[in-house]
């Protein structure tokens, strides 16, 4: 089965929406929903960390940007994770205060959704202080086709 994947680490962005940092962040958002739009008919996987989250996935204020998760979905794209678990919770960073944020995300095109077997996020790593980030794990059903022996 052939299908693109596209990793991705969106910078955090400043304190104020009108901040350079912020504007280079939605500059940057501006061209991965121009790229999932293009690719949205296609077998896609757009995956990492995204320093930006749906605001139902925030323990506080929300990173900056948080409408770009929304129109990730408005162009076809399906949030894998909560695809998968929509009664779930989790966070995948935590700030100073210990407020939780699921900002590591895994998308997927309507054309992929059928392969993707399972989503979930190992937080392990976080956990043990190898990363300030969990892990968002994806497995992907790669289906092989038997032909009949011609004779």
């Amino acid at each position: 089965m052939d299908f693109g994947v596209l990793c991705v680490h969106v910078v955090g962005g400043g304190a104020s929406a009108r901040s350079p940092e912020t504007q280079a962040k939605r500059a940057f958002w501006e061209a991965v929903i121009k790229y999932a739009h293009d690719h949205a008919n296609t077998k896609y996987l757009l995956i990492g960390d995204l320093n930006t989250g749906f605001k139902s996935d925030a323990q506080g204020t929300p990173f900056a940007c948080p409408e770009m998760m929304t129109k990730v979905t408005e162009v076809g794209w399906i949030d894998a994770w909560h695809n998968k678990h929509p009664q779930d919770q989790e966070y995948t960073w935590y700030s100073r205060v210990a407020n939780g944020f699921r900002i590591d995300h895994a998308f997927c095109t309507p054309h992929l959704l059928p392969s993707i077997a399972a989503v979930d996020y190992n937080h392990h790593e976080r956990v043990a202080g190898i990363s300030d980030h969990s892990i968002v794990i994806v497995e992907i059903a790669i289906l092989h086709r038997t032909f009949p022996v011609l004779r």
